[in-house]
């Protein structure tokens, strides 16, 4: 589980973020980073407003694998992820289509998109599992998250 949650951190975002520059067409990279930077902003803004504590700092039965200093509502573990892979898959799979050539390509078939709606699902599942399996987060703390990041995506989309 701490390896899933390590996989949400600004290390791991970093490096993504340098290698999308690469692969994405310039107007979308500066979309996604535009997009990171003000999820992240939108996120310590909830955080001071609702100001709802972490688990561990409620309960002395709770041992978190690593003691955060924010306040824990909405997890920006998950709405940093939720935001970037609900972007990423609105970007490849629901775009315009260029030309009849792409039409037929792999990443159309239906099976594919699937497949790959179903790996970020469960991706985003087991981040969140290991968010609460931790202690660094409730589940309430973990769905306001999701639902913020998906939320911003699909409108940014």
């Amino acid at each position: 589980m701490e390896t899933v949650s390590a996989l949400g951190t600004g290390k791991v975002y970093a490096i993504i973020m340098a290698v999308s520059y690469n692969i994405v067409p310039k107007y979308a990279c500066l979309y996604l980073w535009c997009g990171i930077v003000f999820a992240n902003y939108t996120m310590n803004q909830l955080k001071s407003l609702y100001g709802e504590p972490r688990p561990y700092w409620v309960s002395d039965q709770i041992e978190a694998n690593h003691c955060g200093t924010g306040f824990g509502n909405p997890s920006g573990h998950m709405l940093n992820n939720c935001f970037f892979w609900v972007t990423a898959y609105l970007h490849f799979f629901n775009g315009r289509r260029s030309n009849q050539q792409d039409e037929r390509s792999l990443s159309r078939s239906p099976l594919f998109k699937f497949i790959i709606l179903i790996s970020m699902g469960a991706f985003l599942a087991l981040m969140a599992l290991s968010r609460v399996y931790l202690g660094a987060h409730t589940l309430n703390e973990v769905l306001h998250g999701t639902l913020i990041g998906s939320t911003m995506a699909i409108i940014g989309h």
